[in-house]
């Protein structure tokens, strides 16, 4: 075995600051197996396991190449922008920069690839120094002085700063419009307020302040079943949240997760019908890159009220994508052949396409590991398509239902899979083409012929304009590129999804694209709405994703810097739709569903049925494609008959009607999805608290608790709630009742009002009683106790006495506080600067704090606070160590690299490059 001496595997906060490592030394052999290889793999492929890297800026700098060799640094921020990939920073050194125009400032802004400035050339930009390596900055209007100082620029207000006042007076307001929310926006004549757009107008716009965050990433809708309220669920950089749209003009945050802080989310939902409850239960799985979180399932039925964490495994410790096949896009209900969740780009199997079934939802159990995964087999994104036509033949496992075809990106490819079965996966075919650059995601037509493929990269890396790529799978083993989209700007396609002969496409900085894609094979831009009005570059900025499957046909947007847009598509202008959203059928009879046609000329439109609760003994239904021939518009007719099975003691079911693939130019309407509902015995299901415990402050003023009807929802439901024990006298609540209407199943509110006295008090408890005429109508939480704590008994958190430390200039300093509450509550942290040069303190809001240690002595307070905000601190004083120099060997600039560690000596490119192939290719070192 050939033996190495190497970097240890890096840590969170090591990561971030990986370039500061020095490497020890590698031993010969190593050099020629890191050569070799790299050689067998190609840079894309490993192009996602980059990121976290540094762009390095001087101005002695060149503007070409990739700014990524610390010894030939870029020139400008702007520049070094464009080469950065998602996640990297940018480092700039020493000297004095120029604003040339508005969009210089606003790469200040960046929340992607963010800006730092104070670093030097002459120790390669090892040292975060900003008052010894002084940048200045020229040309900055007053209005952007403390973003810039913030970033560690000395900031000069020079005449020249004039020059740009027009252009950054419409910046500006375009950047007051993405920080406000907005609604009822007419897109008219191009602009829709300070948003460009076409035939697309922006129904409301919820912005980061109200999450509150400071970045969005992935975004998936969701309609409840049991109440037909929409959501839209976004991916957050510290979390995740959720929109009631229940009223799209004014939309309603009704529930934040908070988690790690990283750019990269990704979040899928799965409903299914619970017999025994009688009701739809929801479940969103989020994952996370460049985290630790591993699979997080949020629990989605007690919304609007509350939203909770139901589980989370840790089997992949972080993922970058994850996605549900065999699901219905708009319901999120499983179709025919099993629902599979796939774990995408986590650290096992290097990244390869891992699945699990969802036959448990909260616990999803293993059932395909890849049984060889190397770097090449890196899956970065995923969806799939269902194959029921002669195609199905050149499949492995295709059953009575067809064939699960997965369509996998993995970065220099995509490949397609036959999955079918959940616990074996079949390679079918892999295709690339000559400007791939970073394959990145895609769709499929609903005629299932063709598939969409986004290239995250290839505009930056080959200065093309906003470019879709189209391929022909009607050969399942040799797909042909048959077809390229290609925009006005140089903006990057991101992700997309078909809805009828729409393509909508999230397209960073241009915001929302929509697509024609009747000819797939030459689509055909149709409308826009730029959610980024202030650029169309090639910078991660801008729109991340979009959701365009919500039964009221509204389309949702998440913004990366600017949060949530719900917009409503007004390209279509002729085509097909239900004559109604909901129907009623009684066992026994029929009934006529219209699809009406308003569309001149010939064309044709599919039906898909999609079961719901039923199974093919409780409907029959005369179903094919609808055709109209030239001339034609009158109504076709669909006859659904509810087959009477003398099942007495059956609950109501539902099955859909899905329309789709319309032909020849005509669009869907938003009323392309019917639900028929067979009703059966009656079932009111019944009300419970959400809990059975409620604790409150005594200085917080109010209070409320929550009831949920679970079991069913049919026909009225009432209750009365009061208190069973009143003799103490800090909680105010009136006796009452509460109606739940026919099919309302949501969560209803109970308020009441908490009296901050100044008595020294026990806790005190008071239970809340419900009762109704029915017994049955009663939960098993028909009580709730409800336990205020004192404010005047509480006593202060305790804080652990800090040692003083010291640590040489320059070295990445990392502490950790710690402390109990007597009471036990979850402390709250925050660590504040005292004394000494200003640092950057990250993760100050956290018990762990790291900053790079300046040249003298610092002071420090990190500060505990409990539920009532009672504080304790501790200060700690870190003092600087002399530094111990060493001779570094001389070592020549290599040629110019590609790589994104910077310009080191040739072997610590090499070392960098086989420690990473060690954790892509499990390769055993040492």
């Amino acid at each position: 075995m050939t033996t190495f001496t190497y970097l240890p595997a890096f840590t969170k906060t090591q990561r971030r600051w990986r370039d500061r490592v020095n490497l020890r030394t590698l031993v010969v052999t190593g050099v020629v197996a890191g050569f070799f290889a790299t050689s067998l793999v190609p840079p894309s492929a490993l192009a996602h396991s980059e990121h976290d890297k540094a762009r390095f800026v001087a101005q002695s700098g060149k503007d070409s190449g990739d700014c990524a060799n610390r010894f030939r640094p870029c020139q400008s921020i702007a520049y070094a922008q464009l080469q950065a990939k998602k996640g990297d920073k940018i480092l700039v050194a020493q000297g004095n920069y120029q604003v040339t125009s508005p969009a210089d400032l606003l790469h200040l802004e960046d929340l992607i690839n963010p800006v730092f400035a104070g670093y030097s050339t002459t120790d390669h930009y090892q040292v975060h120094a900003p008052d010894k390596n002084q940048t200045t900055l020229l040309g900055v209007p007053p209005e952007y002085r403390a973003l810039a100082q913030k970033k560690g620029f000395q900031v000069i207000a020079d005449s020249k700063s004039e020059q740009f006042s027009v252009a950054l007076q419409k910046a500006n307001g375009q950047l007051a419009a993405l920080a406000q929310r907005q609604q009822s926006l007419t897109c008219e004549n191009g602009t829709a307020d300070q948003f460009a757009c076409n035939s697309v107008d922006l129904v409301s716009h919820v912005p980061l302040s109200e999450f509150p965050d400071t970045a969005a990433n992935d975004i998936w809708g969701h309609v409840d079943l049991n109440t037909g309220c929409e959501y839209a669920i976004i991916g957050l950089r510290n979390g995740v949240s959720v929109v009631n749209l229940a009223d799209p003009e004014n939309p309603e945050v009704v529930g934040k997760i908070t988690q790690q802080a990283t750019t990269w989310r990704d979040v899928k939902v799965y409903q299914y019908f619970d017999s025994d409850r009688g009701l739809w239960q929801a479940y969103a799985y989020l994952t996370a890159d460049n985290a630790t979180e591993g699979l997080t399932i949020l629990d989605l039925n007690d919304l609007p009220s509350s939203l909770t964490v139901a589980n989370t495994t840790n089997t992949d410790t972080r993922a970058h994508n994850v996605y549900i096949s065999n699901v219905d896009y708009t319901l999120n209900i499983g179709l025919n052949n099993s629902p599979g969740l796939h774990i995408l780009g986590q650290p096992n199997y290097n990244g390869a396409m891992r699945t699990y079934s969802l036959q448990q939802p909260t616990q999803p159990q293993a059932a395909y590991t890849p049984t060889m995964a190397n770097a090449l087999l890196y899956t970065h994104d995923a969806s799939s398509v269902n194959i029921t036509d002669e195609r199905q033949a050149q499949c492995i496992n295709a059953n009575q239902y067809g064939c699960t075809l997965m369509l996998d990106f993995n970065e220099a490819e995509f490949r397609l899979w036959d999955h079918t079965n959940l616990n074996d996966a079949r390679q079918l075919a892999t295709t690339t083409y000559d400007t791939a650059s970073y394959v990145h995601s895609g769709w499929w037509s609903e005629d299932r012929n063709y598939i969409f493929v986004h290239d995250e990269l290839d505009e930056r890396n080959r200065g093309l304009n906003s470019t879709l790529y189209v391929f022909d799978i009607t050969d399942l083993s040799n797909p042909v590129r048959v077809g390229t989209w290609t925009g006005t700007t140089k903006a990057i396609d991101h992700n997309g999804f078909v809805r009828g002969n729409r393509y909508y496409m999230s397209n960073y900085e241009r915001g929302l694209t929509i697509l024609d894609i009747t000819d797939a094979t030459n689509p055909q831009t149709v409308g826009f709405f730029d959610t980024y009005p202030i650029s169309d570059g090639s910078t991660f900025n801008g729109a991340w994703g979009v959701y365009p499957y919500l039964p009221s046909g509204l389309i949702l947007v998440s913004d990366i810097n600017s949060g949530l847009y719900v917009l409503r598509d007004q390209t279509r202008s002729g085509g097909f739709s239900f004559s109604t959203s909901k129907v009623t059928v009684e066992e026994g009879n029929s009934i006529e569903i219209q699809v009406i046609k308003d569309f001149v000329g010939a064309a044709s439109v599919s039906v898909e049925l999609i079961a719901g609760t039923t199974t093919s003994n409780d409907y029959q239904i005369d179903m094919d494609d609808l055709n109209w021939a030239e001339g034609e518009n009158d109504s076709r007719t669909i006859r659904i008959s509810a087959l009477d099975d003398e099942n007495t003691s059956e609950p109501g079911e539902s099955l859909f009607l899905r329309l789709m693939n319309p032909t020849n130019g005509a669009t869907l309407g938003d009323t392309y999805l019917s639900e028929i509902r067979i009703p059966g015995v009656i079932n009111y299901g019944n009300i419970s608290f959400s809990g059975d415990t409620l604790t409150v402050l005594e200085t917080q003023g109010s209070g409320q608790v929550t009831l949920n009807r679970l079991n069913g929802s049919e026909q009225s439901i009432t209750v009365d709630y009061a208190l069973t024990n009143s003799t103490q006298s800090d909680l105010e609540l009136t006796s009452g009742s509460l109606t739940w209407a026919d099919g309302e199943a949501g969560s209803k509110i109970i308020e009441f009002q908490i009296v901050n006295d100044e008595d020294t008090e026990t806790t005190e408890n008071y239970v809340l009683q419900l009762s109704a005429d029915n017994e049955d109508f009663i939960g098993s939480n028909g009580s709730i106790t409800i336990v205020i704590r004192d404010d005047d008994s509480n006593l202060p958190p305790v804080v652990n006495e800090l040692s003083a430390l010291s640590f040489e200039q320059g070295a990445l300093v990392e502490l950790s506080a710690d402390g109990v509450d007597p009471e036990g509550d979850v402390l709250v942290w925050q660590w504040t600067q005292i004394s000494g040069p200003t640092v950057t303190l990250n993760d100050s809001d956290t018990q762990n704090v790291f900053f790079t240690m300046p040249a003298e002595e610092v002071q420090l307070q990190v500060t505990a606070s409990d539920d009532f905000a009672v504080q304790s601190s501790q200060q700690i004083t870190l003092s600087v160590e002399a530094t111990q120099t060493t001779t570094p060997p001389p070592a020549t600039p290599p040629p110019s690299s590609s790589g994104g560690g910077g310009s080191l000596p040739v072997w610590y490119l090499i070392g960098g490059t086989l420690i990473m192939l060690s954790r892509r290719l499990n390769i055993k070192i040492g």
